[in-house]
C-alpha cells in the first residue's frame, strides 16, 4: 500500500486533486 502511496506524493497534479489523501 506504501508504494501506490510514493507516486501520489511524485505527482503536484493528484496533491491538489486530493490533497486530503497526502495529508493521510
Amino acid at each position: 500500500d506504501m508504494e501506490l502511496e510514493q507516486p501520489t506524493t511524485v505527482e503536484p497534479r493528484d496533491d491538489q486533486v486530493e490533497g486530503q489523501d497526502e495529508s493521510s
